[in-house]
């Protein structure tokens, strides 16, 4: 049975559409009549270019932050080779760089003063952290990155004399550059004799 409001609102919607409007005022019909609200055709369709839209959005975006990330474990590579090479010519003493390709890693180790040679190499400790210097890639923050190839002489490690000159495992000084290879394309170069590491 219908109230005696709905008629009402019945009567007002149908008054509204007949009437018909002045035309210098618009004349739009009461609350209640007409169609009010999306429906689910619509909401699905809102929905699916939305989804476009962010998928257009956010998958370059994802490439973008892998390359990033490989970048900065370029350079902070880079820059820990370069800083071992620094520290070899401010003690005196040689640094080497132990690399893992296989496990994406590298290690700093220092000659000790009163016992050089290779052999009795330790793990250099940074006196800010109290931690042993060296990083493993492929981790946060550089998850994507790795080591693709390392070719110092044949070898995987570099060493650096109190004149900053490189060396082989051998321990002897690097006739030819020695590359490391990291994942995105990015190689560091270490000059023969020098030891200037550039990328």
């Amino acid at each position: 049975m219908r109230s005696p409001t709905d008629d009402t609102q019945a009567l007002r919607c149908a008054v509204t559409r007949c009437v018909p409007a002045s035309r210098s005022t618009v004349s739009l019909p009461p609350p209640g009549c007409g169609r009010s609200g999306f429906t689910l055709i619509e909401l699905v369709a809102v929905m699916v270019m939305v989804s476009i839209v962010g998928l257009v959005v956010i998958v370059p975006s994802m490439s973008d932050l892998t390359t990033s990330r490989q970048s900065g474990a370029a350079t902070r590579v880079l820059h820990d080779i370069h800083a071992a090479r620094q520290r070899a010519m401010a003690r005196g003493t040689r640094l080497w760089v132990v690399f893992d390709a296989d496990s994406d890693r590298y290690d700093v180790y220092v000659e000790p003063a009163g016992s050089p040679g290779r052999a009795n190499r330790i793990p250099l400790v940074d006196p800010a952290t109290g931690n042993e210097v060296g990083l493993q890639l492929n981790e946060w923050p550089y998850a994507g990155s790795g080591i693709d190839a390392i070719d110092v002489a044949g070898g995987t490690e570099i060493g650096f004399d109190y004149l900053g000159r490189a060396l082989t495992e051998g321990e002897q000084i690097l006739t030819q550059d020695g590359t490391v290879t990291l994942t995105g394309g990015h190689t560091l170069t270490i000059a023969a004799r020098t030891g200037h590491v550039y990328e």
